[in-house]
């Protein structure tokens, strides 16, 4: 409905949502903007756009996968919620109540303000092609310290 695209993966409806799941989904909304903002503008100038990953040209914006470098997603939602005293200290809410909302959205406005500065001053984002994006291994969240 507002252009977004929502991942209803049958890993979470196999395994169930925790404080994890919805966190993380959480903080994945809040800064879908800032995501896609970087995306396009990598392809504001027309000129063809490679791949952080391996130089292969990804010829259309909606190919290409907004990544994480170091620190990787894991590690980054990861740290933020090791700061905030743990996955469960992060209060979700499905929604304002006049909508619907698929995914959680933080409860606290305070809180998602501390998690998009936290991501504005330490994610590192990159392109990749989808392939790319599902070969990345999985590092381990604990190993980067901000």
């Amino acid at each position: 409905v507002n252009g977004h695209t929502i991942d209803f993966s049958y890993q979470t409806a196999i395994k169930g949502r925790t404080a994890r799941s919805d966190a993380k989904e959480a903080m994945r909304i809040a800064v879908q903007d800032r995501r896609l903002a970087y995306r396009d503008a990598r392809y504001d100038n027309g000129d063809p756009v490679a791949s952080d990953i391996s130089g292969a040209v990804i010829a259309a914006k909606d190919d290409a996968h907004v990544v994480y470098l170091e620190p990787d997603w894991a590690q980054l939602t990861y740290r933020f919620a090791e700061s905030e005293g743990g996955w469960d200290q992060i209060a979700v809410t499905a929604g304002d109540g006049v909508a619907a909302q698929a995914g959680g959205l933080f409860a606290d406005p305070a809180m998602q303000a501390r998690w998009v500065d936290f991501h504005a001053h330490r994610a590192s984002m990159a392109l990749a092609t989808a392939s790319e994006n599902a070969r990345r291994p999985h590092a381990d969240e604990t190993a980067w310290m901000p």
